[in-house]
């Protein structure tokens, strides 16, 4: 069968969850489909950067992404599938695909635009309103979700039929099976300025994860523990001024370090850290928990949205709205021994499920039950 796969989501060249999630699936797939031929559907007058694609049968449209947009959103013009010839098309985001005639796989990571609209800024409310994304999950034949509560969300929020509905864990990247000795974490953290001892938060900034409720947490614990600092890691996203303010105006500001770090050095800032906090009100998956327990260091995560299915009794879950029960849990990593290791050998054993070669096989079953 002839597969078209996009991987449009790639041409930022800006690596997230949603691109993590195209590309280690893209390279996964190559390794274990033996009956299925790919080819990639990208469209930019920038060059692919991701060497695995090198040798790949990529299709490259030149026309500027804007008006490609306006002319599927208008006209749905060009079909996709006459620029890629294909039986089946996968698209692991919702862009605007128009087809012709090929059956469709549409991977919905999440509906937090639809349980928390405030968590978005017009400009993306507008887009996620431009792609039509209710109209492209009735007229996909199947669409894959990363866990049971973005399944759950389709079926109770947009009336979607639980058997067009496929659930396919994510993996985690083998970058994080990597262990470094003390010397090269050492090294790692006087390159980075970063302090001996600290409390880890990675992802975006911005107001769905919910930082400011942690940092009001750290404050608690910050005469407690004099010699632990916070380190918020991540890219700033849509009003990140809010986490700003409240580091600024901290009595703790010195203690708290905002910083951005290589997607090489993510898994040294994991195993650098005491503990990995993630405070979010809503996760269709959650990369970051998983990545810190492959990292073998304590996960304290929220007790909403996909967490809780994605980590079980792996981690200390709270309550996001609940800064005491934030610190509690800080607390608890912080001074007791046994359950830290408990924690680290519960989130390893836990972690290790979740890999790239079972989501990979777990596609091409999909793939074959539609051809």
């Amino acid at each position: 069968m002839k597969i078209g796969f996009d991987i449009r989501v790639l041409s930022t060249g800006r690596i997230t969850g949603i691109e993590e999630y195209t590309l280690e699936l893209a390279k996964h797939l190559s390794i274990f489909d033996t009956k299925n031929v790919f080819t990639f559907y990208y469209n930019s007058a920038t060059p692919l950067k991701d060497l695995f694609f090198k040798d790949k049968n990529v299709v490259c449209g030149k026309t500027p992404n804007r008006l490609l947009e306006l002319s599927f959103k208008f006209i749905s013009r060009p079909y996709i599938d006459e620029l890629v010839p294909c039986d089946l098309f996968f698209s692991p985001h919702f862009l605007l695909t128009p087809l012709k005639s090929t059956q469709r796989i549409l991977t919905v990571h999440d509906l937090s635009f639809l349980r928390f609209p405030e968590f978005f800024s017009l400009k993306h409310r507008f887009w996620l309103n431009f792609m039509e994304i209710k109209k492209q999950i009735k007229r996909a034949e199947k669409i894959v979700t990363p866990s049971n509560c973005t399944k759950n969300d389709l079926i109770t929020l947009l009336g979607v039929p639980e058997e067009k509905i496929e659930r396919i864990y994510h993996g985690i990247n083998p970058i994080f099976t990597q262990h470094y000795e003390k010397e090269d974490l050492k090294q790692f953290k006087e390159k980075h300025g970063l302090p001996e001892r600290y409390i880890l938060y990675l992802g975006t900034i911005e107001p769905r994860k919910n930082i400011t409720t942690l940092i009001k947490a750290f404050e608690l614990l910050s005469d407690e523990f004099p010699d632990v600092s916070l380190v918020l890691a991540g890219n700033l996203g849509w009003l990140f001024e809010q986490c700003l303010r409240t580091i600024n105006t901290s009595k703790y500001k010195d203690k708290i370090i905002l910083t951005r770090i290589s997607s090489e050095d993510r898994p040294k800032l994991y195993q650098a850290a005491e503990v990995f906090v993630y405070p979010s009100f809503f996760e269709g998956f959650g990369f970051q928990p998983l990545e810190a327990q492959y990292s073998h260091i304590p996960v304290i995560a929220s007790n909403r949205s996909s967490l809780p299915e994605i980590l079980g009794g792996s981690a200390l879950l709270i309550d996001p709205y609940n800064r005491l029960d934030i610190a509690d849990a800080i607390r608890i990593v912080l001074k007791e021994e046994k359950t830290r290791n408990i924690l680290i050998r519960k989130g390893r054993e836990n972690a290790v499920q979740f890999n790239w070669s079972s989501a990979a096989k777990h596609y091409i079953k999909l793939f074959a039950s539609l051809s």
